[in-house]
């Protein structure tokens, strides 16, 4: 299973010092500590992330959301993007008719998104005993390819007969080691 994430901007770190491995926080330009907000969660073993790009300290990723309506935050759309990617940061910028005027700052465990997170819970329990299931589901069929497809609220699991195809070659080759 591969699960892509993309950043829209970072927080200044120490350029001089590389990052390391595993996501220690950096010092800030200025030389003191960088403040680390609590990790939501922590990668089960059996879980293998390959990271591209260059290195940022994971502390200091930051996500940039923008909109018009400054009391209409839509926190159930927006917390699970930040949940699962491990993005500690948001920036909520609002405009009028295209002009910007204020931008809200949030870090995950500060403020409001302890109740956010308190919140989505139980929807992440449903979707790790989903991406469970699925999980068993890819290891009991093997090697032999197959496609998942929800149907009126029905995962439903169908193979792939041989020699078809359903991704474009070099789509497939990233899956194929």
């Amino acid at each position: 299973m591969v699960v892509r994430c993309e950043t829209d901007a970072y927080l200044p770190h120490d350029t001089v010092s590389p990052p390391s491995c595993n996501n220690a926080s950096l010092p800030e330009s200025g030389g003191t500590p960088a403040s680390q907000p609590p990790r939501l969660s922590s990668n089960p073993p059996d879980i293998k992330i390959v990271r591209a790009g260059s290195q940022v300290p994971q502390t200091h990723i930051l996500e940039i959301k923008t909109q018009s309506n400054p009391g209409d935050l839509k926190w159930a759309r927006t917390y699970p993007q930040l949940y699962l990617s491990q993005t500690p940061h948001i920036y909520y910028a609002f405009h009028t008719r295209g002009v910007f005027h204020t931008v809200d700052k949030y870090t995950t465990g500060e403020g409001n998104l302890i109740a956010v997170d308190q919140g989505a819970r139980e929807g992440f329990k449903k979707l790790r005993k989903l991406l469970g299931a699925i999980k068993s589901i890819v290891q009991r069929y093997g090697s032999t390819r197959i496609s998942l497809i929800c149907q009126g609220r029905e995962l439903k699991v169908y193979r792939i007969p041989q020699g078809q195809i359903c991704l474009p070659e070099d789509a497939l080759a990233l899956f194929v080691a």
